[in-house]
């Protein structure tokens, strides 16, 4: 399964329900946070973040800072606002390093993480910018709406702000962030009157509201690191609410956030929130692969979840001392000597009687099958689900979940993956298991995995792909997936579900409204995509995931009765973590079926 660093949003757990049950869910009102981004490195927000931390603070509300990159500012604030803890994503020197080493991800996933810390409990947090590119990326990581600032040079006419400011928004709306206004500072008092009026038309034709305008003279514009720690915050209030249209900010803070799509970072951050707060039981065979102990040390260590590992423990043990792997905490069965192995034998041989199965033939299939004694201890509940593959064939890690671990009615296993593109998280299934569905499966491949989906917080809207869209080509292949349209709504009234839909009318709107009369509660906006048969699916995963960088998490199985993922042989130990907190989040949602 290839996955790369978990970062999600706040999982909480729901009780499952026809339609949209989640395992964890994300929540998205208004925005709670506001990245304030000079439009150049050398302006100057420091009046900015203290005007909207007064302003808020004022109003009874826990106001709270934080710096993704940490500058000269956040002590002195903390300080002014009596905030308490650490306020940085990552120091100056960490930050350089990490995008010198090429390392941009794991610094967002190091941010993002802080900055959780940091708003927990917060009604608002002010997020001071670099002023540099990496604002953008950094606004769409976060989730939060900007503020733009530029400190006024005398010589800068409206119409240089006026390009300056357009050119710094489209940096953000290229990442799909929304911005709420530009501010001033700095303003020559002669300059004032003239400039504000001019721009403030100027922006309004574009857009962008302008919020305030500070003049230079004012102690709020020019505030120094030694004045803003000696300043009264009362004596900076006047000048702000003077110059300053606050009930803007609040407005764009108010704009509900889309519930249309999850992002990747508060998508992987909740997964990893969920497995720390519920931790559950998970089986990893392969103790022979190192990955996979340095995995079982790194999950343990991490808190989680509980790992068990077969095999013998003193060779594990050795191997953990050679690789100098600290393996305390983590659990080592050996089925050998396993005092479940007579309970596994029954089972086996309940489960394979139609098949003539022997206790001896049961008995050297467990001895002589890690995967099938590591099923076994999920099927009897010795262990909440099972992660396999880095050695083994998916055949050889999926085949005794078929035989253990089939739901009572017999429903069809299938996948899905979590496509994790620049700025949304999309649902596509099944690009690994069905190799050519009927009808009737292909709908089955639809309700579950709009269900999966749900359990990872999605609301979801299914599309059922096609090269033709309502009708405007035909023949069989149309007709299959015409037909498993009208069984998941005649069996799923609760789902939202369209088919047969091209990709391009599934996920963007202006093309949907073409092809599309009369509107859709799915088309231009679907998350969960159902190809028609594996070869489409599989090529089209892979296509997005080379072409575009996107972060293909999966295969992960569906339809069984309790969860079993298969690793990729070419695995990385973060794969193997990932995939770990994957497959608990399953387990908690199969527990509260």
């Amino acid at each position: 399964m290839q996955l790369v660093r978990p970062i999600l949003a706040a999982l909480r757990a729901g009780a499952r329900a026809p339609a949209g049950a989640r395992a964890f869910s994300t929540g998205k009102a208004g925005s709670d946070s506001i990245l304030v981004s000079d439009i150049t490195p050398s302006g100057n927000r420091t009046s900015v973040v203290v005007g909207l931390m007064n302003h808020f603070q004022s109003g009874a509300s826990k106001v709270g800072f934080f710096e993704p990159v940490a500058g000269k500012n956040g002590e002195i604030l903390s300080r002014v606002f009596n905030l308490a803890g650490d306020n940085a994503g990552a120091t100056a020197a960490e930050a350089s390093k990490m995008l010198a080493d090429g390392k941009k991800d794991d610094l967002m996933d190091q941010i993002y993480t802080k900055f959780q810390a940091t708003k927990s409990g917060k009604d608002l947090t002010v997020v001071g910018g670099t002023g540099t590119e990496l604002d953008a990326t950094l606004a769409q990581a976060l989730s939060t709406p900007v503020l733009l600032t530029l400190a006024a040079d005398r010589s800068m006419s409206a119409e240089d702000i006026y390009t300056a400011a357009l050119s710094k928004r489209q940096a953000f709306a290229d990442k799909k962030v929304d911005v709420v206004g530009l501010m001033l500072t700095g303003v020559p008092k002669c300059k004032l009157d003239g400039l504000t009026g001019e721009l403030k038309e100027k922006l309004a034709k574009s857009g962008l509201p302008l919020v305030g305008a500070l003049p230079e003279e004012d102690l709020l514009s020019s505030l120094s690191l030694e004045e803003v720690r000696k300043a009264v915050i009362a004596q900076t209030k006047a000048a702000f609410d003077q110059h300053v249209d606050v009930n803007t900010v609040v407005a764009g803070l108010q704009k509900p956030k889309s519930t249309d799509y999850i992002s990747p970072k508060a998508f992987q951050y909740g997964i990893f929130q969920s497995c720390l707060a519920n931790p559950q039981h998970i089986v990893l065979p392969e103790s022979s692969d190192k990955r996979i102990l340095a995995a079982a040390a790194e999950i343990t260590q991490r808190r989680l979840a509980k790992v068990t590992v077969l095999g013998n423990p003193e060779t594990v043990a050795a191997e953990a001392k050679k690789l100098g792997l600290d393996l305390t905490g983590v659990n080592v069965v050996d089925p050998n000597s396993s005092a479940r192995m007579d309970h596994y034998v029954s089972m086996l041989v309940e489960a394979r009687k139609s098949k003539g199965m022997t206790p001896e033939e049961a008995l050297k299939t467990l001895q002589g099958d890690i995967n099938y004694f590591g099923t076994m201890m999920v099927a009897a509940g010795d262990a909440d689900g099972m992660v396999s593959g880095a050695m083994h064939t998916t055949a050889a890690t999926i085949r005794p979940a078929l035989t253990m671990l089939r739901t009572p009615d017999k429903n069809l296993v299938s996948s899905i993956f979590f496509m994790c593109l620049e700025d949304r998280v999309l649902v596509y299934g099944d690009c690994a298991v069905v190799v050519n569905p009927n009808p009737e499966d292909l709908a089955r491949v639809a309700a579950t995995s709009a269900d999966t989906a749900a359990a990872f917080g999605f609301d979801p809207r299914v599309a059922m792909l096609s090269y033709s869209t309502l009708g405007s080509g035909a023949g069989p292949e149309v007709q299959k997936v015409t037909d498993a349209t009208a069984i998941v709504k005649s069996k799923r009234p609760d789902l939202k579900v369209e088919g047969p839909l091209q990709y391009d009318a599934s996920v963007d709107m202006s093309i949907a409204k073409t092809k599309i009369k009369g509107g859709s509660a799915v088309a231009g906006k679907a998350n969960v995509f159902v190809f028609p048969d594996l070869n489409t699916g599989n090529n089209c995963y892979k296509a997005v995931q080379q072409s575009t960088g996107a972060i293909a998490m999966g295969p992960v199985m569906q339809g069984l009765s309790k969860p079993v993922n298969d690793l990729s042989r070419g695995c990385t130990v973060p794969d193997i973590v990932n995939t770990v907190c994957v497959t608990s989040i399953q387990a908690m949602f199969h527990k509260k079926k």
